[in-house]
């Protein structure tokens, strides 16, 4: 799979979802990435949250988030990771435990 820019993957995605008729939401290159491989070679129901590998590096750089149904021809849609680092580093820590500040009280759990 290669990247494709956010701007041309954005309006791809839009023409071929109008013309199968069907309802996506906005492509937002600042918090997603979108991969291409070919036509039947792409993410698919069951998918969500599956890596992407950048080769060179060996490192995730997003998860599955959405495509139009299975492989036909148009990106995929990953999160993309760097968008959410800080938010990573506040949440787990380096000795495994995860800080939840979802309640006014924080707790620490192991995972």
């Amino acid at each position: 799979m290669m990247t494709v820019d956010g701007q041309q993957c954005a309006e791809e995605v839009k023409k071929e979802a109008a013309s199968i008729r069907l309802q996506v939401p906005p492509v937002e290159p600042p918090l997603m990435l979108c991969a291409y491989h070919s036509v039947n070679h792409g993410v698919c129901n069951g998918d969500s949250g599956s890596p992407l590998i950048e080769v060179s590096t060996g490192k995730q750089i997003g998860l599955v988030s959405w495509g139009l149904p299975c492989a036909r021809g148009t990106p995929d849609m990953f999160t993309r990771i760097s968008a959410y680092e800080k938010w990573f580093k506040q949440t787990v820590s380096v000795d495994n435990t995860v800080t939840s500040t979802t309640t006014s009280d924080t707790k620490s759990t192991e995972t």
